[in-house]
């Protein structure tokens, strides 16, 4: 067998075996501030990802690398040296939060920072927190409203996370349009003598407008730091017939404005607009002058005052050149008050001379945000923010002019009334999030705690249902309450939910042991010595966790209430069976006897990789000829016992068969895909020989290829 070690990158759910054993050094408890994201973006940014460690040595270092893997591509922006705009923060308490000297790169689908190199506080804690990390979310569809989620992976000195998988987003379609494609009746209308809004109304110049509403707060937003512009709106004109003329205003007052723009067709009076900066914001949009066909690059033609500096009327406007009936135009938001779903409504005037037999045909006017783009990767110019170009859906669904334009929040819950035990398993109920008026309700939910903190867990779906669970497990005896809070913004309202949690007395039982399976697998399989096996049950988390083979002890991976990952003792041998026994804070389980076989392979989920490091997927096949690394658990080590069969192909020399690097008990075997076998979805399975000289194969795992 040869001994070329194709070592590639290891996915997240194997950086979690390489985590510390139960007494790690330092615990981290996880925590993320999901945000509002637009569910058409293809660079959007998400929450910050916070990580309060404790329980180190103080004064002591922490080196490593660390890890996150966003659940949609990650599109932040590259440097030429392949630094990303990632940040990672860390504080000691010392002074200024600084970068601990960490490098953020790419690394598949997440971003690594390595190099991390810091001192611990005299406490023994630190605080991480990263930021500024993009994504694509209009990748998973933008009708999908499946939270974003980020996984974290941490390799170096010995770290404990609470949580590996935080939801750090939440997808809500940004554009609400009043009508997605305007269509124009292409009358005669006189053109103005002067190009402005003033011109235009006293010209009496025909206009037809379409009305932009944010499908939630915050989704129309000003440049910020790190961006290329402010969102935009890109339209497209077509269809006008020879000698149209468009005008359009250089910049549009929104409905929070201190007088909106209209062109008489909806809502808002015909006027030009005024606007008057303040410290909270108003919406405003401005003309892009030299934006290229994707809403890119330009200049806004206007750029708002310093709050105070007084009212501005809005009178400016600009012929929109068509070429062969067809022309764009592009707003960008240059202020907007990120608390309220202001809209906004666009007058687009049309001006055609008089002919003789004139006939009125229809021309179309369509809106997408912008700039448009189809890059769902990190990139080093790409614009920031972009979007898929997709039709927005109607902000009033019946086609016409609603009488709630906005969406009302209310909610249908039972009293959160509840009484436990101290130790007691989580308990909630379940309630309705109901929207009473339009549009589309954008909403987020939040605790504020009267007592006590982070006993309750949230979670909601994007049918309208949410789940609300307390955690008595760790607090003490007493009444604890807390207030939840539902909130949907100024315009639908917020809920205010009262919570209310009696923990009475209670003696912690013992460990107890329900289930020991294969780690790969999740099936009671016979165990191999050396291998990694997963013990199931209650009771197994406390200070102190041990657990034992036969009286040989065995390294712990992780640990939790109802679930700890191990390591079968290689020194059990040839043995048919053995007696586990769990000891938490000196209390031991009852032993469970574990069936023990010299090989048990189990091919980890999500455990073949690509050659390039990326994991194999339907959407991510493997090309034929190509090496993938499979990670597996319960092979021999024996030089030469280790065969693989991939589709109806037997694999008797794998380019590499042994342990892992930096993982314990998990092995690691690369083959070359045969390089006449066709594009497909088939199965690939990895077998051991024992010492009679029988092979045990692992059960096959999915692997797709591709030419």
């Amino acid at each position: 067998m040869s001994k070329r070690s194709h070592v590639l990158f290891i996915p997240v759910v194997l950086l979690a075996l390489a985590a510390s054993p139960a007494a790690a050094s330092l615990v981290c408890v996880s925590s993320a501030a999901p945000v509002l994201v637009r569910s058409e973006g293809l660079s959007e940014q998400m929450g910050d990802i916070v990580l309060n460690c404790s329980g180190g040595v103080p004064n002591g270092s922490l080196k490593g690398a660390l890890s996150v893997f966003l659940s949609v591509p990650v599109t932040n922006r590259v440097s030429p040296s392949g630094a990303v705009d990632a940040v990672l923060t860390v504080d000691n308490g010392s002074g200024t939060p600084g970068s601990a000297g960490a490098i953020p790169t790419l690394v598949g689908n997440g971003i690594t920072f390595s190099g991390i190199n810091t001192t611990l506080s005299p406490e023994g804690t630190i605080t991480l927190r990263i930021s500024n990390l993009r994504g694509a979310v209009a990748s998973q569809g933008v009708d999908n409203t499946a939270p974003i989620q980020a996984a974290l992976g941490y390799m170096g000195d010995d770290v404990l996370f609470t949580q590996t998988v935080l939801t750090v987003g939440l997808p809500r379609r940004a554009l609400l349009v009043g009508a997605a494609a305007a269509s124009i009746q292409c009358y005669a209308s006189p053109a103005p003598k002067t190009v402005s809004m003033e011109g235009l109304f006293a010209a009496g110049t025909r206009s037809a407008t379409m009305r932009l509403t944010p499908g939630f707060n915050g989704a129309f937003q000003k440049r910020v730091p790190g961006a290329d512009s402010g969102v935009r709106f890109v339209f497209n004109l077509s269809g006008f017939p020879l000698g149209a003329r468009v005008f359009v205003p250089d910049a549009i007052a929104g409905s929070d404005a201190s007088q909106p723009t209209g062109g008489g067709g909806l809502v808002a009076p015909r006027a030009a607009g005024a606007y008057t900066p303040t410290l909270e914001g108003s919406l405003l949009l401005a003309r892009v002058e030299g934006a290229d066909a994707n809403g890119a690059g330009g200049v806004p033609v206007f750029t708002p005052g310093a709050p105070g500096s007084g009212t501005v009327v809005l009178n400016g406007a600009s012929e929109v050149p068509l070429v062969s009936g067809a022309g764009q135009v592009v707003f960008e938001v240059v202020d907007a008050n990120p608390l309220t779903r202001a809209s906004v409504e666009v007058p687009i005037f049309l001006a055609i001379p008089y002919v003789s037999g004139n006939f009125a045909p229809q021309a179309k006017v369509s809106v997408t945000l912008g700039p448009v783009s189809t890059v769902a990767r990190a990139a080093e110019a790409e614009p920031v923010p972009r979007f898929l170009a997709v039709t927005p859906p109607a902000d009033c669904p019946s086609g016409t002019e609603c009488a709630a334009l906005f969406p009302k929040l209310r909610v249908k819950a039972p009293p959160f009334e509840y009484t436990a035990k101290s130790g007691d398993p989580e308990k909630g109920d379940w309630f309705l999030i109901i929207n009473d008026g339009g549009g589309v309700l954008a909403y987020s939910m939040y605790v504020t705690y009267k007592t006590g903190s982070n006993w309750i867990r949230l979670q909601n779906d994007p049918w309208g249902n949410g789940w609300i669970w307390v955690k008595p497990k760790d607090l003490a005896p007493g009444v604890y309450e807390a207030i939840l809070h539902v909130d949907a913004g100024v315009c639908a309202g917020t809920v205010d939910l009262p919570v209310k949690l009696t923990v009475t007395p209670a003696t912690p039982p013992g460990p107890k042991i329900d289930l020991v399976a294969h780690s790969a697998t999740y099936e009671p399989t016979p165990l191999a010595p050396g291998s990694i096996a997963m013990v199931k049950g209650s009771g197994l988390a406390g200070e102190t966790v041990s657990a034992s083979f036969d009286g040989l002890p065995s390294a712990l991976f992780y640990v939790s209430e109802e679930q700890i990952n191990l390591l079968v003792p290689a020194e059990l041998g040839l043995r048919t069976s053995a007696q586990l026994v769990v000891t938490v804070d000196g209390v031991a389980s009852d032993p469970v006897t574990v069936p023990l076989a010299e090989v048990s392979p189990g091919i980890f989920p999500g455990g073949i990789l690509n050659q390039n490091g990326s994991l194999n997927s339907a959407e991510n096949p493997a090309e034929v000829g190509s090496i993938v690394a499979i990670f597996a658990t319960g092979l021999p080590e024996v030089e030469g016992a280790i065969t693989a069969k991939i589709h109806d192909r037997e694999i008797t020399q794998p380019e590499y068969a042994g342990p892992a690097p930096t993982l314990t008990g998990v092995q690691q075997v690369n083959i070359r895909i045969p390089a006449d076998l066709p594009p497909m979805t088939t199965e690939v399975v990895l077998c051991g020989r024992n010492s009679a000289g029988q092979n045990v194969c692992s059960p096959p795992a999915k692997i797709t290829l591709r030419h």
